[in-house]
């Protein structure tokens, strides 16, 4: 297998399709951070659709730290699974939401950490080819 391809907790290979990494505060030069935070995270599913547009689940993972911060990276990862969560779909698809402080990592080494906590069955969506 190559560097594109992870387990789920569940057992499931899933291929990953796209990456897309930006600065948390992208899009703002000063304001107060809570009121920072709390944009940027309102906004973050349909940000992750707009980045990876299609009929996908979205997971985005719990943002932690106080109210008046925030990491400085987000990164948003697009899932393919040949294997449906029902019989009568042909694949299913996921896009997930991280959070880093730094881009020391590669990404198979990112996702790998992480890819395990991710319940595929409850927040994929099924598709059709």
């Amino acid at each position: 297998m190559d560097l594109r391809w992870f387990q789920t907790s569940s057992g499931r290979h899933v291929h990953l399709t796209g990456v897309h990494i930006r600065s948390f505060d992208h899009g703002y030069l000063e304001g107060r951070a809570d009121l920072i935070r709390k944009q940027v995270l309102a906004r973050l599913p349909d940000d992750a659709v707009r980045y990876f547009p299609g009929h996908a689940g979205i997971y985005v993972s719990h943002c932690e730290g106080a109210d008046d911060a925030y990491p400085r990276m987000v990164v948003i990862c697009e899932f393919h699974c040949s294997k449906p969560i029902e019989d009568d779909a042909d694949c299913s698809t996921l896009i997930v939401v991280w959070f880093a402080d730094n881009l020391n990592f590669t990404i198979p080494e990112f996702i790998s950490a992480r890819i395990e906590n991710i319940e595929w069955e409850q927040y994929a969506v099924d598709g059709w080819y």
